[in-house]
């Protein structure tokens, strides 16, 4: 092949060296369809195909961008419902994208596999010039907009692209990004939003979806891109065999002109705080703390004992000194020495500050996030952690060892008459109690059961999936962009290199990496769960109303660690679909790998439920008697649109 020759009814027009790239740089145009393309020869053995097509907006609609779903969505060669799913599969892909632009729509994917890469080739190719569009308009409802009908009898908008942008346009960021292209290219398609505003999706009509795509999607509009050693006759007998040579040249849209200067002006653009955002920068770091919240304190003393359990607002207020006090216990423990149960529980009954975690926290990560990284990195998993009064002045630290059941102790530099004395000193009994130190119902319950006695009136919750309004945000926490995107079954895949995110429509998203990962960890445990605990308090933890996210557990095998949250109302665990767990990452050589997040969002709807006392409840289930398990208040979350509460055995 040389310049000014002719193969399979390309014309080559001109060969360049791109030394940077050891590559040769080759441009042919299709001499019957007008379609350019462009092939960077060169030693690399990951092969790469693309097509882009100019898509300058004229409007708000976004009918590029839902034209970039839709063709995706199945052609006339491959008329499956969702081959990109099929491809990524069965390809051997190492690239397999989408992506609207302000002013083109571009179709990538590479393979290292010859005959993966004509597969991928010939797919793409279908997909942009022969979809399914015009014989199943379902697709434009699908993925543009389409009305539904609510459980109020009132309309609402939905739609693949639509929420998407519902999704964007909730960023201030991106409402002054539109605004200033508005301001500053008023003569150019620069002044549309190339992806859609959501109050002007609905103005688009399915016949003028079908229009643009005729009129855009040809190869005289289009530029294929080719990179990579590959078989370049083969290709080029494929295209203009397959798909080119049944077009006739015609003329484009033309080149964009350029921006005259123009005075822009002011403009004013109004933004709607969210319930979880806010104006005090303070706000922020309050909520990073709420996730180190016990879900029940104990403070004994001179007093008595004053026990503090699904009551969030009096944890919040009493847990900051006490957690204070934890940290510093915590990065200045000694060596953990075994007690017997009777000893815990002779501490358990005397002077000092217990903590009921609800899930079982590695004692090297409560350290990281109540104190910061100190010397001590102790060792171990518990729900259930003790300050105590030991001999003379000594404070010492106990818990529960998550694995096993065996009960530690350590020293601490914490002294009674400066730390421990003025924290239990001011306590109000409440008649608080373990359900050991009552003969009946330590025949029926775990001996470590708080009981408070007071008259238990839970709040109902209305439930529902946040996600609905859009993902932009989630997106943003999990760094991923929202462009490159495709359909699959019940939702979204977005796509970073050879990572997949796929949001799901019932809420769940789910994280696969290629190899190594987004999300690194670095080797020690804690900073896993840091990392773990920053992820789901930056996505699920930012949308789910009402609730708040606890550990569940802290699992290591040989290979990987097995980190699961969940949701609390109240101080109350919920129950979540048939896991329980709101959150499950896997972490393996120091990256995050893979996590699925099922996103709830919880907010009261003015009900309550009256829940027997607690000794009531424990009689008329008789399996906890036989089992002596623990009770507690649960909420149970099928994936309706509410949740109360009962007793449920943990």
């Amino acid at each position: 092949m040389e310049p000014n020759s002719i193969l399979h009814n390309f014309a080559v027009l001109s060969c360049q060296r791109v030394d940077e790239l050891e590559a040769a740089l080759w441009q042919m145009e299709h001499r019957t369809s007008g379609a350019r393309l462009v092939w960077l020869e060169r030693a690399e053995e990951n092969k790469t195909f693309g097509i882009a097509f100019q898509t300058q907006p004229w409007d708000d609609t976004g009918v590029f961008h839902i034209l970039e779903h839709s063709v995706l969505c199945g052609s006339a060669r491959y008329p499956v419902k969702e081959p990109f799913v099929e491809l990524m599969k069965s390809s051997l892909n190492t690239f397999l994208n989408a992506m609207t632009f302000p002013d083109r729509t571009f179709y990538p994917v590479s393979s290292r596999n010859d005959q993966d890469f004509i597969n991928l080739l010939r797919v793409y190719m279908d997909a942009v010039l022969h979809p399914q569009i015009y014989d199943r308009p379902e697709i434009f409802g699908q993925e543009g907009w389409h009305y539904e009908l609510g459980e109020d009898g009132g309309l609402s908008c939905k739609g693949v692209v639509f929420n998407e942008m519902k999704g964007t346009f909730s960023s201030p960021d991106a409402l002054m990004e539109r605004e200033l292209n508005r301001l500053l290219f008023p003569d150019t398609c620069y002044r549309f939003v190339a992806g859609g505003d959501p109050e002007h999706i609905p103005e688009l009509t399915y016949e003028q979806f079908t229009a643009a795509h005729s009129r855009l999607y040809h190869p005289s509009n289009s530029y294929i891109f080719l990179d990579g050693r590959l078989d370049i006759e083969a290709v080029l007998r494929i295209l203009d065999g397959e798909f080119l040579s049944g077009y006739e040249r015609r003329p484009g849209p033309g080149a964009i002109p350029l921006q005259r200067s123009v005075d822009g002006g002011e403009s004013v653009i109004c933004y709607e705080l969210s319930p979880q955002e806010s104006l005090n920068p303070s706000a922020s770091t309050a909520s990073q703390g709420v996730a180190m919240l016990p879900a029940r304190l104990a403070v004994s003393g001179e007093g008595g004992r004053c026990g503090v359990q699904y009551d969030q607002t009096q944890l919040e207020e009493l847990f900051p000194p006490l957690g204070a006090l934890l940290g510093d216990a915590l990065a200045s423990a000694g060596d953990a020495l075994p007690i017997s149960e009777a000893q815990w529980r002779r501490y358990l009954t005397g002077k000092g500050v217990y903590f009921d975690f609800a899930g079982d926290v590695p004692l090297s990560a409560l350290e990281h996030w109540l104190q910061g990284a100190g010397t001590a990195e102790p060792d171990g998993s518990a729900r259930r952690v003790l300050l105590c009064a030991g001999q003379g002045d000594e404070v010492l630290l106990c818990w529960q060892e998550a694995e096993g059941g065996q009960f530690f102790c350590c020293s601490t530099a914490l002294t009674q008459t400066l730390h421990l004395d003025p924290a239990t000193a001011a306590v109000t009994s409440n008649a608080a109690y373990f359900a050991f130190e009552n003969p009946e119902l330590s025949q029926l319950l775990s001996p470590y059961t708080l009981v408070t006695e007071v008259a238990q009136q839970g709040p109902c919750y209305a439930a529902a999936n946040p996600l609905g309004g859009g993902v932009s945000a989630v997106l943003d926490a999990l760094s991923f962009n929202s462009q490159n995107h495709a359909p699959v079954s019940d939702g979204e895949v977005y796509v970073d290199g050879d990572d997949r995110l796929v949001v799901g429509t019932n809420g769940t998203v789910t994280y696969r990496a290629s190899w190594g990962g987004k999300y690194p960890t670095g080797p020690a445990l804690a900073g896993a769960v840091d990392k773990a605990r920053s992820l789901a308090e930056g996505t699920l933890g930012a949308l789910c109303g009402e609730a708040r996210l606890y550990l569940v557990s802290a699992q290591k095998d040989q290979e990987a660690l097995c980190l699961r949250f969940g949701y609390l109302l109240g101080g109350c665990p919920v129950y979540l679909g048939g896991e329980g767990w709101a959150a499950e990452f896997w972490v393996k050589d120091g990256y995050i790998t893979q996590f699925t997040l099922h996103f709830r969002s919880y907010t009261p709807n003015g009900e309550h439920t009256l829940l027997l006392p607690i000794d009531k409840a424990a009689a008329m289930l008789p399996s906890i008697a036989r089992e002596q398990r623990e009770l507690v208040i649960q909420y149970l979350d099928t994936g309706g649109p509410s949740v109360s509460p009962h007793w449920a055995a943990a």
